[in-house]
């Protein structure tokens, strides 16, 4: 517990069902336990889809507060046109002037936690001038097509990562260190009063799942694969794809593959679901199927196999990693033997499943991770 109360404002650029906003929240209901003062600040203006937590965090009583649009453009054209010069100075004036409420703003709290790299780089000169930011990195290399590090805070920072090795991403190209530190929090989960929502069928079709959004940003294609080789191979299986369509012309090139690899009657896409353990439940999958980075995988993984569901990995890295619990393969082939191992070996997707929800409440529990973000939080500092 806090010796005095102290301030602590997040900065955001959405508040979707996306996996950066569910560790915001995890982490808020600890440090809401904990005593600590928040608020929750949007660089942005939050549009519909991307206010799936507010709720959530009011009901914590954290207060969220969103930048406001604040161009000044005439309604009539020809007056846009005509005095569209003293329009521009007059937005820029009152841009200035926005920075500088929002740096009083920014100034009246103890910790200014950024959440995402981007939402830094949206307004890094600003935030360069507060001495008391933390950034949270949580995305890694492989989601962007250049190095997003090569220009790093100016001032004081600590970065937060959710992966010890994220720390020599960030100093690859710099060799001034004085200015950060790092600090580690694991993605977690509070789930410890979870229930085993493991209930497979037993009418002889192996039932594999796979949660992720259908977008291009998602490795997913490789499931299908899986499910061809397993076809070839003469095991009788279904996939169930959960997860909803964001890109239609990427769901298109989908629906293409299944077509050439000649499963269509083997894939299901469901569309996305609430409540993960019930999906499991309600749809008797034997086993999931997800993709991690080496052995970090997100949010819907660890919510798998919090509900105890045996989930099987695919590299998505070129590393070579690979571990035997959980299971992380680096090829389709080595997924499948993996699999019909398991399918055929009697009482193994069940011990599996078992062993899998004890351990995910001991990996990703909040219990388990409390210390990490106090550390991170620096509790006793000035």
């Amino acid at each position: 517990m806090l010796n005095s109360v102290k301030k602590i404002l997040f900065v955001v650029d959405t508040l979707a069902q996306h996996g950066a906003e569910r560790y915001l929240y995890e982490i808020l209901k600890v440090l809401k336990n904990d005593g600590w003062e928040i608020a929750i600040y949007s660089v942005v203006k939050l549009e519909v889809v991307h206010r799936y937590y507010i709720e959530h965090f009011e009901n914590l009583g954290i207060t969220v507060y969103e930048e406001q649009k604040y161009y000044y453009k005439p309604r009539n054209y020809y007056l846009r046109r005509f005095f569209s010069k003293r329009y521009e100075i007059l937005n820029k004036l009152i841009i200035e002037r926005r920075e500088e409420e929002l740096l009083k703003k920014l100034n009246l709290y103890d910790v200014v936690s950024i959440i995402k790299w981007e939402v830094y780089k949206s307004k890094n000169v600003l935030f360069d001038k507060i001495l008391h930011k933390k950034i949270h990195i949580l995305s890694t290399l492989i989601q962007y097509q250049t190095n997003p590090y090569l220009n790093l805070p100016t001032t004081k920072t600590d970065f937060i990562l959710m992966h010890p090795e994220q720390q020599n991403q960030i100093l690859k190209n710099t060799l001034d260190y004085s200015k950060y530190k790092f600090y580690h929090i694991p993605l977690i989960i509070e789930n410890k009063n979870w229930e085993n929502k493991y209930n497979p069928s037993s009418d002889g079709i192996l039932k594999l799942g796979i949660f992720a959004r259908i977008n291009p940003d998602q490795p997913t294609i490789f499931s299908l694969f899986i499910v061809h080789e397993l076809k070839s191979r003469n095991i009788p299986v279904m996939l169930y794809f959960f997860g909803r369509v964001y890109n239609e012309d990427f769901f298109k090139y989908y629906q293409k593959t299944i077509e050439i690899l000649k499963i269509k009657d083997q894939v299901k896409f469901i569309g996305h679901t609430e409540d993960l353990g019930q999906a499991i439940k309600d749809n008797n999958l034997d086993l999931g199927i997800m993709s991690s980075l080496n052995n970090l995988v997100g949010y819907s993984s660890i919510e798998l196999q919090s509900h105890g569901l045996p989930v099987l990995f695919y590299n998505i890295s070129d590393s070579g990693f690979e571990s035997e619990f959980p299971f992380i393969r680096n090829t389709v082939s080595e997924m499948c033997e993996e699999i019909i191992e398991l399918w055929q070996k009697k009482d193994g997707l069940k011990y599996l499943s078992d062993h899998t929800f004890l351990w995910a409440k001991e990996e990703y529990g909040i219990h388990k991770n409390h210390e990490k973000i106090k550390i991170a939080f620096d509790y006793n500092s000035d």
